[in-house]
């Protein structure tokens, strides 16, 4: 076999390795954490691809001129972008607030005891509601957030071999 050919193997090989190698994602707490929102018992829920795209909007609203220097492997960084994203995306971090936190209570609604002042507290949330929302989502998505920028990283790498191999 001669080298290029040998070469073209081994391009390929890392090209695969690239798209289906999974080693970066880990194995993720599936656990809720609960918080208390307007007295009444509230899971935060583990962050799907729905949260994400909310919280990628919060970042991207707010923060966009940290995200690059952001290093996700370290948590007080990612807390200090979602912080400083919130003044100019409360809307959006409201938006992700209401996606992540729901109700203990199987029969919450209307009729539930806590409803009105849940309901309440949910529109305009205390400042503590918010800043634990921050602390618990860095602390159960944090594997995730590192994880997925892996995945970022290995597509953009790959994005630029292709560039390469076509010159």
């Amino acid at each position: 076999m001669t080298a290029s050919a040998t070469d073209k193997k081994k391009a390929a090989a890392a090209e695969q390795k690239t798209v289906t190698d999974n080693s970066d994602l880990q194995v993720i707490d599936p656990k809720e954490r609960e918080i208390t929102v307007g007295g009444v018992q509230c899971h935060v829920r583990r962050i799907k691809t729905r949260e994400l795209m909310l919280a990628v909007r919060v970042v991207t609203s707010g923060g966009s001129y940290a995200l690059q220097k952001t290093d996700f492997k370290d948590r007080g960084q990612i807390a200090a972008l979602l912080l400083m994203a919130i003044p100019e995306a409360h809307e959006e971090f409201l938006d992700l607030l209401r996606a992540l936190i729901t109700p203990v209570a199987d029969d919450f609604g209307p009729t539930h005891e806590g409803y009105v002042s849940f309901t309440e507290a949910m529109e305009n949330p205390p400042i503590e509601v918010s800043l634990e929302l921050v602390e618990v989502l860095v602390e159960q998505e944090s594997g995730t957030f590192q994880a997925l920028w892996g995945k970022v990283e290995n597509l953009l790498a790959m994005t630029s071999a292709l560039k390469a191999k076509k010159s």
